[in-house]
């Protein structure tokens, strides 16, 4: 069983990570000022991948010429959910 949740959340990383490259694509082709994510945190990723995903997204968002603004952690009944990230074009 904790093979295939270990399978599971590789999949679900890459995924995401996809995910990120695409969001911070899309905000430049479209020229948006900035811009404003929620990075979904599951059962699985909580403790140990929150920071790995973030990382890539701020990589993502970086090299599209985004610098992050805020993050905003977002929780139900006291349980972590996800984040709100906000990035801004980075004025050069």
């Amino acid at each position: 069983m904790k093979h295939k949740y270990f399978i599971l959340s590789c999949l679900l990383l890459l995924s995401q990570t996809s995910a990120a490259k695409n969001q911070a694509q899309e905000a430049a082709s479209q020229s948006l000022p900035a811009v404003t994510i929620y990075l979904d945190i599951n059962v699985l990723s909580r403790k140990h991948r929150a920071a790995k995903k973030m990382t890539e997204l701020h990589q993502q968002f970086a090299k599209e010429g985004y610098e992050l603004l805020t993050i905003n952690p977002y929780s139900e009944n006291g349980d972590l959910q996800g984040f709100y990230i906000s990035y801004k074009k980075s004025v050069n």
